[in-house]
């Protein structure tokens, strides 16, 4: 009942000609089609009312997928646990999960002198309890992941503060699916 006469009193300021839109600090992100995070519903609302396009909520992963990421292999080690292929991959995430307080160092590079350097894992690095069977799974953040450990890695250890939870293919894209199964092909 409250988020509807919030709306009534921001259609109020809009139509009255006041440009203002007052939100809290509250850090409960929500990502948009236009690409964007915005920092919690009543940011949204505001952003949406004031734009000459309606915006609507779409999956987090959608406004990761976004993000531009050079092909660079320079890993750096996540504070969340996770390897990340290198600084842009992991700013990303910072940017579109800001809850989870995202920091990154590079990794270690390991001596030699290999035309592919080879790195150092890191340390938080998820191990999987158990052998999960190898089919590709789809989560709540509409992110495709390459099998059950790495879905669970993402659940238990990187994106714990998302309540990250397995979802229908249909939601993370057909698109998504099927890119996820070529790369593991490629990679196996």
């Amino acid at each position: 009942m409250i988020s509807f006469w919030y709306f009534i009193v921001l259609l109020f300021k809009m139509v009255s000609g006041e440009k203002s839109c007052e939100c809290n600090s509250e850090l409960d992100p929500i990502c948009a089609s236009d690409g964007k995070v915005y920092k919690n519903q009543c940011e949204f609302n505001c952003i949406n009312l004031a734009s000459n396009e309606t915006l609507k909520e779409k999956p987090r992963f959608f406004c990761v997928e976004r993000c531009m990421v050079p092909l660079i292999y320079s890993p750096v080690c996540g504070t969340n646990g996770k390897t990340y292929v290198n600084k842009y991959s992991a700013e990303c995430d910072q940017w579109a999960y800001p809850e989870i307080g995202l920091e990154f160092v590079p990794a270690n590079k390991l001596p030699g002198d290999s035309f592919l350097p080879e790195y150092e894992e890191c340390r938080y690095d998820c191990q999987c309890p158990r052998r999960w069977k190898n089919i590709v799974v789809c989560s709540s953040l509409g992110q495709v992941f390459k099998d059950g450990c790495e879905f669970y890695c993402a659940k238990y250890y990187w994106y714990t503060k998302l309540n990250v939870r397995e979802a229908k293919h249909e939601f993370c894209g057909l698109f998504n699916v099927v890119a996820k199964k070529i790369e593991k092909f490629l990679l196996s």
